[in-house]
């Protein structure tokens, strides 16, 4: 890992039953060397580009927060995000399950 520890909020809403689920933080510091670091470099990809979207009626919608100590950003995607946010969202959804789910 380099720099400051990168954290990412992640809170989920709306979809069919228009349900909201508990924001879940994701700090770089509390990750594997490996996770942390694939966590930065999706992150700074997106941070690249602006988010491509196509809302949908029910479509689920993420609010993240990134913080990487020197800069927060707060954004709000649509489940059908393009890349590079995509990958990004889809890696921080898949930490934030495993953290969900405890060691195995």
């Amino acid at each position: 890992m380099t720099g400051a520890p990168l954290r990412v909020t992640l809170q989920r809403s709306g979809g069919f039953a228009g349900m909201n689920r508990p924001a879940v933080v994701i700090d770089s510091a509390s990750l594997s060397p490996s996770e942390a670091a694939r966590l930065r470099e999706l992150a700074t990809r997106a941070k690249a580009a602006p988010p491509v979207t196509e809302s949908q009626p029910d479509s689920l919608q993420y609010a993240l927060t990134i913080d990487d100590g020197s800069i927060h950003r707060s954004i709000e995607l649509d489940e059908l995000v393009a890349e590079p946010w995509r990958g990004f969202l889809n890696y921080v959804i898949e930490l934030a399950g495993k953290r969900a789910s405890g060691p195995n």
